[in-house]
């Protein structure tokens, strides 16, 4: 047996668990989807991959053998130098156990024992018709005892026959240095060895050296070997095998989808089929009854301009009447059916109402920018964060309200605010506020633009556009929210519309930002053009304990700078608004970049 290892056991192991597992994966993927290139793709790598994998772990045990060889034979010339020096020679059958040179022999091979504790055993012996002779064998501490007992610890006798006949010991008689791993057991062990014959003073061979390596090491530092680079292996094909299965789920779900999107479009193509049949089916009815009803109310007007006498006077108006009336009933119910196929219903959600009004502005601050409008939000400090209710319509409420009031802004500004009107142990009334300075609403049209397709006048229609539904589905979202909405304006000054909502407190707070004590009495210039703006941030900063100080322009800022530098006291913060006139906020961060003592 050339080693104690059962032919590539380890490797024809690792086989078959492959072929398991993709076995396993495919018998798991059939039952989802019939049929799998990827699959397919799979079992035909996976040999390929085997292939040489086993050529690669058959290297690396031959490395490890290597290694081990060139260890176990670089050290047996080193010791027969060593025990030749010390007179090796004199060393004959008839020596006694006892006698010094043998017994100095012996201490340095259990020297180099204790030096090398992977070497088992050391020991010369010569040729003898009997056999082989042992000469001197180191006899170790195999129990690490410190005591030379039992069958397998006690001494060798000079001289005892070892019968054994090994091809790799007549190569070491001969001249030639041998390793043998070809494993053997005695009395003592299980072994491989390295034999080195040994010369006399005059270079005849006298005796050979031998170095045994415990198999049981030889055997697992092989097999440790194999196992690294299964295991590397086992890596290549556990991501090949994962791989393949994602691809190929992700495949089938692929095809689901395609089929579900298939299916989607047909229905999403009939339900608009019979969308449009009932928009075209209004629109129809619409326009054949309004066209008639137009005829009637214009026909009706002409009458009225001819002579009739008072009774047919009456007629007259009784039919235009009636006429206006059924025209106004047709279109209130075109109004009900627009209203109606929202079918607006609330959630119930907590939420954090800074960050929900945080994310609706910036929703509008690229059409404001577009009109070199600002638009600016404040919400009072008292009004509590962690609400229950719907932040979808919420803010849908003030987008409607926002959005108008940038349409109808050339100039100025648009200022949301948010304050609290009342608030009880378990829910918070809040009043909702947006004002601009746009071209303002007639106080008598106050009371009808909240009517669906509404809008102050034809002519404001015509220049503005919009189909006057949005102040409409403002008002039922106010309404479901259990508030109320009204308006307030003065022509060519501008409008402020404010709506009551109520929503749930929650009983846990959201999670907050992280503290902020580090920031008190901390001072900070605040530099801005816009009024409202300053008192937005002053509110802010001072609700945060900080000091602000406030200017009204970049000239006044970089001012303010230079006199706290002054008394010592530089800003380590401040806060710039980039449009400015005169002097704009990059005019002054830069001129703060060329004299940083006023940082």
């Amino acid at each position: 047996m050339r080693e104690l290892i059962a032919p590539q056991i380890d490797y024809f192991i690792f086989v078959a668990v492959c072929v398991s597992a993709l076995t396993a994966i495919t018998f798991w993927l059939r039952r989802t989807q019939r049929n799998s290139r990827t699959l397919i793709i799979a079992w035909i790598a996976l040999p390929v991959l085997l292939v040489p994998g086993w050529f690669l772990v058959e290297a690396a045990g031959k490395r490890e053998r290597d290694r081990l060889r060139k260890r176990i034979e670089g050290l047996a010339p080193t010791y027969a130098e060593e025990l030749r020096s010390l007179g090796h020679q004199r060393i004959t059958f008839e020596t006694e156990s006892d006698d010094p040179l043998y017994l100095k022999m012996i201490d340095k091979q259990i020297r180099w024992l204790k030096i090398n504790p992977a070497v088992a055993d050391i020991y010369t012996f010569r040729e003898h018709p009997d056999g082989n002779a042992l000469i001197v064998d180191s006899e170790t501490d195999y129990d690490h005892d410190g005591v030379y007992e039992g069958k397998r610890e006690s001494r060798t006798e000079i001289g005892e026959i070892w019968d054994e006949q090994d091809a790799a010991i007549t190569r070491a008689y001969s001249g030639v240095a041998a390793f043998d791993d070809e494993i053997y057991s005695d009395r003592w062990g299980t072994w491989v060895s390295a034999y080195v014959p040994m010369k006399d003073q005059d270079g005849n061979i006298d005796a050979v050296l031998g170095v045994d390596f415990p198999a049981e090491d030889w055997v697992k530092a092989i097999s440790r070997a194999r196992l690294l680079a299964i295991g590397f292996l086992s890596v290549v094909v556990t991501i090949g095998l994962a791989s393949a299965s994602i691809i190929a789920v992700l495949r089938a779900n692929l095809v689901e989808r395609e089929r579900a999107a298939r299916d989607l479009l047909i229905a999403k193509n009939a339900a608009e089929a019979a969308t449009r049949s009932k928009s075209e089916f209004l629109a129809n009815m619409s326009h054949e009854i309004r066209t008639p009803m137009n005829g009637i109310i214009g026909m009706t007007d002409l009458l009225a301009g001819t002579e009739m006498n008072d009774q047919q006077q009456e007629y007259s108006r009784i039919v235009k009447q009636s006429a206006n009336s059924l025209l106004g009933l047709l279109n209130d119910i075109l109004d009900f059916s627009k209203i109606e196929a929202g079918k607006l219903e609330l959630e119930s959600l907590r939420f954090d109402l800074r960050d929900s009004i945080e994310r609706t502005v910036q929703t509008l601050t690229f059409r404001a920018a577009e009109k070199d409008l600002e638009i600016l939000c404040r919400i009072d400090p008292e009004v509590p964060d962690s609400l229950i209710g719907d932040p979808g319509r919420l803010s849908q409420v003030i987008v409607n309200l926002a959005g108008n009031a940038i349409k109808f802004t050339e100039q100025g500004e648009i200022v949301i605010n948010i304050e609290q009107q009342s608030r009880s142990d378990e829910k918070v009334t809040l009043l909702c506020s947006v004002r601009d300075t746009g071209i303002g609403i007639d106080a008598d049209k106050l009371d009808s633009i909240f009517t669906p397709f509404t809008q102050e006048d034809a002519s404001t229609t015509r220049r503005f556009g919009g189909t006057g539904l949005g102040l409409a589905i403002c008002s039922q979202l106010v309404r479901l929210m259990n508030g109320r909405i009204w308006a307030e304006s003065e022509k060519g000054v501008g409008t402020t519309f404010h709506f009551t909502s109520v929503f749930s407190l929650a009983s846990e707070a959201v999670p907050q930002l992280a503290k902020i004590e580090s920031l008190a009495d901390m001072p900070v210039l605040v530099v801005d053009d816009n009024k409202t703006n300053r008192f937005i941030l002053d509110e802010i900063l001072k609700t945060w304990k900080m000091k602000p100080v406030l200017a009204d322009s970049g000239a006044e800022g970089l001012q303010e700078m230079k006199d706290a530098v002054a008394k010592g006291q530089p800003y380590k913060l401040a806060l710039i608004d980039g449009m400015m006139p005169e002097m704009d906020g990059f005019q002054l961060a830069d001129i703060l970049r060329k004299q940083p003592e006023l940082c």
